[in-house]
């Protein structure tokens, strides 16, 4: 009983297919703010922390924990989703 060797092309498609179903982590950053840390123990439930964004502006997507893209939050299929406007540039990521 003897190793079935696989051609290259097989490898190459093998490792294609591989590549297609990795999942890579993405995020999306809404904003930023800056709290005291007296503000930060006392929150509770229903309280509001202000960011730095307008509703209408453009939010940060991270893949792999790196700035790749911009994008526009909304809602698709019923679930919370982000449209992409833009490719980061090199020097932003």
């Amino acid at each position: 009983m003897g190793v079935k060797k696989h051609t290259p092309e097989e490898y190459v498609k093998y490792i294609a297919e591989k590549i297609k179903t990795t999942k890579i982590p993405v995020s999306v950053e809404l904003g930023q703010s800056e709290v005291t840390l007296a503000d930060l123990l006392n929150l509770e439930v229903g309280d509001i922390i202000l960011l730095n964004t307008g509703v209408d502006s453009e939010v940060k997507v991270y893949i792999a924990g790196k700035l790749k893209l911009y994008g526009k939050p909304g809602i698709f299929g019923g679930k919370k989703a982000v449209k992409i406007t833009r490719i980061a540039n090199n020097e932003e990521g």
